[in-house]
């Protein structure tokens, strides 16, 4: 009895390790998508929006060197970051093209320059995962 409960323990044990190789980002107590904004232009940044076709939501202030975070992102839908620049005009940087129900992931988005004119230069690197639901 003790030996089936050993083997029993191990099976399980194997299968777990290879569903998480397989699947690193599929647990339950993971979803929606992180997205984190660094400020890398030498300069505080006010003004800063991550909008969605149903929510924005206004980031106060980043300072120089500091980085703002959201995390489990759940809204369908794309991500901009929106700002206005020195003439008053709507700037916009886009962050996750569409993102929909299954949709795991992070998105970085270094805040490299700010020219003249109050337009920021930007780097981003996204990873993006989809999970099949299937109804």
């Amino acid at each position: 009895m003790k030996k089936k409960l050993i083997i029993f323990i191990c099976i399980i044990g194997i299968i777990g390790i290879g569903y998480y190789l397989l699947f690193p980002f599929h647990f339950p107590f993971k979803n929606g998508y992180n997205i984190e904004i660094i400020n890398d232009t030498g300069k505080n940044i006010t003004g800063l929006s991550l909008t969605n076709v149903n929510v924005e939501n206004k980031i106060p202030i980043i300072l120089d060197g500091d980085e703002y975070k959201f995390k489990n992102v759940t809204t369908t839908g794309f991500y901009n970051l929106e700002y206005k620049d020195h003439n008053g005009d709507l700037q916009t940087i886009p962050i996750v093209g569409f993102e929909e129900k299954g949709s795991l992931g992070e998105a970085v988005v270094t805040l490299e320059s700010i020219n003249e004119n109050g337009i920021i230069e930007s780097d981003l690197s996204t990873e993006l995962r989809v999970e099949l639901i299937l109804k």
